[in-house]
């Protein structure tokens, strides 16, 4: 299913239960407004390898800038690690090497149509915004809760 706002973004393609929490397919259009969009948490799978990694990219308070975490551990809570940030420029700046910080590397820099060809990206049931848990059915397709869309859009 796709969700159109008025200004005819389209924000997710369909929402699933994963392990008792709601998860939304992100539409490779919309992916990189809801990594900045301060609170964050995805899953890239390779659709190729079926190979995944889960990012908690964190808005910095007052500032244009981003900071990106990689989930290292079995806590999907605590387990993750700095691997870099976002500049308000536009530019990820990597400070760690390994395959899961080049993968967001590599995500963000590339264009909707190379993402959608090679990857999924999901968002992980909770707003991007304000990572609150997503229980509005249209609230799991945009990735955002009902008070947070209205920055959004």
């Amino acid at each position: 299913m796709t969700v159109d706002n008025s200004e005819g973004l389209t924000r997710v393609i369909f929402g699933i239960k994963f392990f008792g929490m709601t998860r939304g397919e992100l539409n490779p259009g919309v992916i990189k407004t809801f990594i900045r969009a301060g609170n964050a948490i995805i899953t890239v799978e390779s659709k190729s390898t079926g190979k995944w990694y889960t990012y908690k990219i964190r808005r910095k308070d007052g500032k244009n800038c981003w900071y990106v975490y990689l989930l290292t551990g079995p806590d999907n809570i605590s387990n993750y690690s700095y691997i870099g940030k976002l500049h308000d420029n536009g530019r990820f700046y990597r400070k760690v090497e390994g395959a899961g910080a080049k993968g967001f590397e590599w995500l963000w820099g590339a264009s909707e149509g190379k993402i959608g060809e090679q990857a999924v990206v999901w968002h992980e049931g909770r707003c991007g915004r304000c990572g609150r848990r997503l229980t509005v059915p249209e609230s799991v397709y945009t990735g955002y809760g009902p008070e947070c869309i209205r920055f959004m859009i």
